[in-house]
This record gives C-alpha cells, structure tokens and sequence, in this order.
C-alpha cells in the first residue's frame, strides 16, 4: 500500500454499516520515522556487544490523512476544474489562513456578452479549522451557503469517496461498477478527527446489482421511486435511476438522503 504522500506528488506532478465493514488503513502523509535511542553505559554497569544488524524497532505513528479546508483547496482545487480560482486578498491584521475565498462559474451559466462565462466568489469562513480528506479531487459542485461535494480519487481505481461539506461532514465510499458510483458505506468526520480508515467494498455487490430489484424496500426509503419503478426489474435498474436523479438535484440534503438510501438497500441485501 503506497504512502499517501507518495500518491499525492504521483498525481499533482504528473502532467499527461458499522462493526461488519473489513476495514484497511487509508495512508497517511507525515507519518515520520523515529530516532532509536542508542544504548548508553552507567556508571558500575557492564556494557554488552550490539549484534550485528540488530536495530530497536521504532514505534508505529498513526497517519494523517485529514487536513483542513485552507490547505487542500491551495494543494488540489484548480486541479479539479481550471475555473475555480483562489481569490488571494491581503489586508493589514488579518489571517490569510482563516478564511478561504473561491472564484468560480456563476451557477446559472449566463455568458456575459465579451463571451465569458459570468463569475462569483463563494467564501468559506474558518476553512482553517474545516476538516478535508487530504485527497486529490476529481470533480467538485458547490451548493448555496457554502455546502459542496467532492469527489476524491484513492489509490483504488475501483473505489472513489464523495466528501459532502455540510455541518456534519460525511465521507461516502463508493465502488465503480459499470461506470456508476455505488454508494456502500458512510462515515462522518469530526471537527478534530487526524484520519479517516478506508472502507473496503463487500464482497460480491456487482452480483448483488445484477440481481432482482428489492422494490418494497426501495419504496418504503425513497417514495418518489414508486412512480418510476415500470420496468424497473434489476437493482442496477434502480441505481441508474437514482443516478439521473441525483444529477438533476441541486440540494445536497437530498443528494445525502439518495445516498443512504442506496448504502441501506445494498448492506440490507
């Protein structure tokens, strides 16, 4: 399993439910390495030869893989789209660190009459204390009041997170299957938490969405579903449904709510 750091600096410098998930450490940056102490002589005491090779081995440090709002949009943001920009601003007492500004498309599209696309900033208050996985993104929406979604890259092709930046900020493993991302388990992330453990998917779900469609549990989670279901006979049916509608929502509550749907429905199967 590659150190994170290592992943990191591959991507940025290459140009071209709970109690029965199996669980492996998501890798961290910064975890260093500890000096041993070498062993030293007291007074009266007799000082035995070190055996060739032999080494105290140093204890384990926990990594570090979750990183504050200010630091990863400097690291990763105008990687996800060119188009947003970090608004820099210098002002005489005050903390650049503190408070995040983005300069992004205008949500309604317009294009203004020289051509270019109409533009706003969104600024994010306290981004210094906002917790982030220090991942790399691959794309990224933002919503009103300054609540957004990222969608991370891991050192899995097969497994993508969808960070939501809302007040109880959620981590969403998803496994690609068939181009779709397949929601499997939730985490939420504390203000103070220093790592994040990366959920491996379960065993078999692309035979599980391959299978027949549980339409009573899908109702009772998500009524809506109900006046779509015709011809709906596979779980993956379901889930392509729920993909068209989540890229037609534009409240992140909902998005969330979609999302526990289909982790529920998965587990449940």
């Amino acid at each position: 399993m590659n150190n994170l750091a290592e992943m990191v600096n591959d991507v940025t410098t290459d140009e071209n439910s709970e109690g029965t998930d199996r669980v492996m450490t998501l890798p961290g940056e910064g975890a260093s390495e500890l000096e041993t102490n070498a062993t030293t002589e007291t007074a009266g005491a007799e000082t035995l030869p070190e055996e060739a090779g032999e080494t105290t081995p140093a204890p384990e440090v926990a990594p570090e893989n979750i990183t504050t709002m200010t630091v990863w949009a400097r690291e990763f943001v105008e990687a996800i789209d060119e188009n947003i920009k970090i608004l820099s601003v210098k002002v005489k007492n005050v903390d650049p660190d503190e408070d995040i500004m983005l300069v992004m498309p205008h949500p309604d599209g317009e294009i203004l009459e020289d051509g270019t696309t109409k533009r706003k900033f969104r600024q994010f208050e306290n981004s210094n204390k906002m917790p982030m996985i220090n991942l790399p993104g691959e794309a990224a929406a933002f919503f009103s009041n300054t609540a957004f979604m990222i969608i991370h890259s891991t050192e899995r092709d097969d497994v993508k997170i969808k960070f939501y930046g809302v007040s109880a900020r959620q981590a969403v493993f998803c496994q690609v299957i068939n181009d779709m991302l397949i929601p499997y388990a939730i985490r939420k992330i504390k203000k103070n938490d220093k790592n994040l453990d990366m959920v491996e998917p379960p065993e078999g779900l692309a035979e599980l969405i391959a299978g027949p469609a549980p339409m009573e549990n899908l109702i009772i989670r998500y009524k809506q579903i109900e006046k779509s279901q015709e011809g709906m006979e596979t779980l993956e049916d379901a889930l392509k449904y729920f993909a068209e509608k989540a890229a037609a929502v534009v409240d992140i509550n909902h998005l969330l709510h979609i999302d526990n749907v289909i982790v529920n429905t998965v587990n449940a199967g």
